[in-house]
């Protein structure tokens, strides 16, 4: 539209120029008295009216026989297939690589674009690949499921099996984790009274607590790493694998032991405190240093404290068989 505009303006404007230049030529004849170069003048005048003529004609012809062949040649790259897509239409699509995938998809953008006397002759193949297609898809996401499935069952079975493994009961005496029971979380309980102690890799007190009697706690959880010592003098205990279990954020109560923030209590801002007993209360964030030391309960200590808590702390409670805990703004 812009170049056909373009022409018919460029073409006024040559008219206008030629009538000026004739009436010029012609005025200037009128003057002249020799016949023989009038003859010349109007010669000339006419060569000259030919040429502009044809000179406002030809660039309009040529910007269109270049327009009509450039879209051809688009429409042609559109909607053609190539030699490869046409080979690719005789396989089964179950036979395709992600490479052919890629190019089946193509090949359905094209053949959206083609026309109906040219889709002819591809038809049955393609329609074929689409069914194929489906077919596959749904065979994929079958196996997809069943692979799903077969890994939950495994799993399932694992932890079967480790469970069974590591439930014991363990008599007086020293314990290996990595040789006697495998590292993981377990639920403590006693038998009688005793004390039970766990040591690091490094010989450092990691629990010490006082485990059946009045003035015992009456289960205890805990994390055992490979490389830790188990000591249990004057009773037994019973140990038991756990997993752990997200509290949310409302009211709830834990027990003597040590749990993660994320992992066992939903983050948040709380009141802990105590009703009877006393022990020590600990929160520490995720790099180990200490955020709240506390003695719940008792005289010497507090029957309540506000603490924050966030994703990765690690809150330890020692010698106390309930601590409560509840929102607080």
């Amino acid at each position: 539209m812009l170049n056909a505009l373009t022409g018919i303006l460029f073409f006024i404007g040559l008219i206008g120029f030629a009538v000026m230049t004739i009436r010029m030529i012609i005025n200037h004849i009128r003057k002249m008295d020799n016949k023989k170069n009038k003859k010349l003048l109007f010669g000339f005048l006419g060569v000259m009216f030919v040429s502009i003529f044809i000179s406002a004609l030809l660039p309009n012809s040529s910007n269109e026989l270049s327009a009509s062949k450039s879209a051809n040649i688009s429409s042609n790259d559109e909607k053609l297939l190539t030699a490869s897509d046409k080979k690719l239409l005789k396989k089964n699509y179950s036979q395709f690589n992600g490479y052919e995938r890629t190019q089946f998809s193509e090949i359905e953008d094209k053949y959206k674009k083609m026309k109906e006397k040219d889709k002819k002759n591809i038809k049955s193949d393609y329609e074929r690949l689409l069914k194929e297609k489906e077919v596959q898809i749904k065979k994929w996401e079958e196996e997809e499921k069943k692979k799903e499935q077969q890994k939950k069952e495994e799993e399932k079975k694992k932890k079967e099996e480790f469970i069974k493994k590591n439930t014991k009961t363990l008599s007086a005496g020293q314990y290996t984790v990595g040789e006697h029971l495998d590292e993981g979380q377990y639920m403590i309980t006693f038998n009688g009274s005793g004390n039970l102690f766990v040591y690091g890799s490094d010989g450092q007190s990691v629990v010490n607590e006082i485990g059946g009697s009045d003035l015992g706690i009456s289960q205890y959880k805990v994390t055992l790493v490979n490389g830790w010592k188990i000591k249990i003098s004057s009773m037994s205990i019973n140990i038991k694998p756990i997993e752990s279990q997200l509290r949310s954020y409302s009211n709830f109560e834990l027990h003597a032991g040590y749990w993660i923030v994320g992992q066992d209590v939903t983050a948040g801002r709380y009141k802990a405190s105590v009703d009877s007993g006393s022990g020590n209360f600990f929160v520490y964030d995720e790099n180990g240093a200490p955020k709240t030391n506390e003695i719940l309960g008792s005289d010497l200590g507090v029957k309540e404290v506000i603490i924050d808590l966030e994703d990765g702390d690690l809150i330890n409670i020692s010698s106390l068989n309930h601590v409560k805990f509840s929102p607080e703004e």
